[in-house]
Parts: C-alpha cells; sequence; structure tokens
C-alpha cells in the first residue's frame, strides 16, 4: 500500500541541497499507527520522494543524501536545472536563537489543503472540475499553475536548549522541515514537532544539526 506524506524543506546551497527533518523522508518513524505492521515484519521504503518549489512549475525529484542518527535532520538534493532560487543561511555561529526574540517560520503546514484555501474561487472551481485522480496529480496541476508558495507566521522564541528550542509561531502538520528564521534572516533551527493541545509551543531543532550534517557531506566528496 502506498501512502502519501507531505512535509516542508530549504535550499541551502547553489547545487540543489535541501534541509528537511529525517521524519519528511522517513515517515514511518515513530509513527504508531504503523506499529503493528512493522512488528509483522513489513519494511517501509520511500517509493517517490519530489520538491514542490516556488518559481518551478514542475515537480524536482528528489533523492536522500545524509540522514542524523542523532537528529530530525535530513539532506536531499535535486537538480533546479538552472533556476534561481533563493538559498537560506544557516546560523553557524550557534547565538542565534536567544530567548524572547522574534523569529519566523516558513512552511507548508496542512499541504495542499491550505494552498487550495488560497487559490481564488475560479481556480479552485477549475480544479474541482477536472478529473483529478489523486494527491500527486492535484499537486502537479497546483505547481503548474504557480500556485506554490509557503505560509509565513511569526512569534517569539521561548526557551532555548542544546536539542531544541521552542516558540509560538503557528504550524502544524506538513510544517516538518521548514526553516525558523532570526530577524537576520538566517535559519537558527528546522521546525520539526507541534504540541497539539497548546499552540504556543511549537518546536525545532537547533541548526547546528543540519551544519553538522552539511560539513560531513562536504568531507565525504
Amino acid at each position: 500500500a502506498s501512502m502519501p506524506f507531505s512535509g516542508t524543506a530549504f535550499l541551502v546551497s547553489r547545487d540543489g541541497l535541501f534541509v528537511t527533518n529525517r521524519h519528511v523522508v522517513e515517515p514511518w518513524r515513530g509513527d504508531e499507527s504503523l506499529e503493528g505492521l512493522l512488528a509483522a515484519g513489513y519494511t517501509p521504503r520511500l517509493t517517490s520522494l519530489r520538491a514542490f518549489v516556488p518559481g518551478i512549475r514542475v515537480a524536482v525529484p528528489l533523492m536522500v543524501v545524509r540522514v542524523s542518527d542523532d537528529a530530525d535532520v535530513a539532506l536531499i538534493r535535486g537538480d533546479l536545472k538552472g533556476a534561481r532560487v533563493p538559498v537560506l543561511a544557516l546560523d553557524h555561529s550557534g547565538r542565534g536563537p536567544v530567548p524572547g526574540r522574534p523569529v519566523l517560520l516558513m512552511g507548508y503546514p496542512r499541504g495542499l489543503e491550505v494552498l487550495m484555501a488560497r487559490a481564488d474561487p475560479a481556480t479552485v472551481q477549475r480544479l474541482t472540475a477536472e478529473d483529478i485522480p489523486d494527491e500527486y496529480a492535484l499537486a502537479d496541476r497546483i505547481a503548474a499553475l504557480g500556485l506554490i508558495h509557503p505560509s509565513i507566521t511569526q512569534g517569539l522564541l521561548a526557551d532555548v536548549q542544546p536539542h531544541q528550542v521552542t516558540y509560538d509561531a503557528l504550524t502544524t502538520g506538513g510544517g516538518s522541515g521548514g526553516p525558523v528564521l532570526s530577524t537576520e534572516g538566517k535559519v537558527i533551527a528546522i521546525n520539526y514537532a507541534v504540541l497539539q493541545q497548546f499552540a504556543g509551543s511549537n518546536f525545532g531543532i537547533p541548526a547546528h544539526f543540519a551544519v553538522l550534517r552539511l560539513e560531513a557531506e562536504k568531507k565525504s566528496r
């Protein structure tokens, strides 16, 4: 059986290297609903991984480059075909996250649902009238129409610890892997979890975990 899953990633190098969460490329990790199947001996695998990038009207095929064993971080790569996509700078200093400071969070919470909700009524009516067989084909149509744009929320950093930062910038499922940006425009964390019962506590992996993966990837080349 095939199960669609969506998340967020962001570009960190001109050669098509993206950062996201480990659980975006391995969504079965920690998924309680799949524990029975895994216990029965089933082996999950990724059958397709594609990115939909603002400004690019076709899907970008991706490959997994490196997955962290000690943090919810992964590197993935795609061929951007020369497209000029903004690259986000990671905070290498480790001094970016400071409690009380404002942050911006970018991503695709609720995935296609929010993208459809933001489209104009005529476009939604046209898409609804089309014979679109599944979510994969709908994503292709939304990209072809140039409707891929991230949601942006703002908030404050509430807590900073070595393993995670906490903030109240709103997000939900689908926002995993999104960049948490300081007011200087640098990525200080990668969004990875939400506390459903309290919107004021969302969590990110500090950017230095992604920096470590990037450095390891450069050394392996």
